[in-house]
């Protein structure tokens, strides 16, 4: 049977998984997880400040979990093909980078700061890192601890990314 809470968020439309450093909660219970792998998520949003991670990632169904040796999965049936040829129409200007990618492959990492590097080859960097995403065919796979490094990848997508004096702001819209 399932939990009453899990049909409590399922009638809100979505199905929540919140990240707090390791500590991830979803509607049945909490997780110690180093490492967590999400697929087929409908929205999420993930906050990087000094070496804290926070984050909210929405699921529009009740997805496949599983959990061991400290590795947390959250997936949908469908998993994306990973390719890594790409085709980009990006415009590069300042500390800006919008435009579209086919496939979309960002990756933060953190050493005295958080790098960011889209595609594996344009870097930006920053204390602070902000990302906002929505799409249901993409993946986000994130160690973190006793490293932060965060994978985002996207089969199709739209990125507008903006440098500030200390914070890196990424929102990527599934095409």
């Amino acid at each position: 049977m399932t939990n009453p809470s899990v049909l409590r968020k399922l009638e809100s439309g979505f199905y929540k998984v919140v990240i707090n450093n390791d500590k991830v909660y979803v509607p049945e219970r909490e997780y110690n997880a180093h490492h967590v792998f999400l697929v087929g998520f409908s929205k999420a949003e993930i906050n990087l400040y000094g070496s804290k991670v926070r984050g909210e990632i929405d699921y529009g169904f009740i997805p496949m979990i599983d959990f061991s040796d400290e590795v947390l999965s959250i997936t949908s049936s469908k998993q994306p093909r990973i390719i890594h040829k790409y085709e980009e129409k990006l415009k590069i200007k300042d500390h800006m980078l919008k435009g579209e990618s086919k496939p979309l492959s960002i990756r933060i990492s953190e050493e005295t700061e958080y790098i960011v590097s889209v595609n594996e080859k344009h870097v930006y960097k920053g204390d602070n890192i902000e990302v906002k995403f929505t799409g249901f065919n993409s993946v986000l796979n994130m160690l973190i601890y006793p490293l932060r490094i965060i994978w985002i990848y996207v089969p199709h997508g739209y990125i507008n990314l903006s440098q500030g004096k200390n914070t890196v702001k990424i929102e990527v819209n599934e095409i």
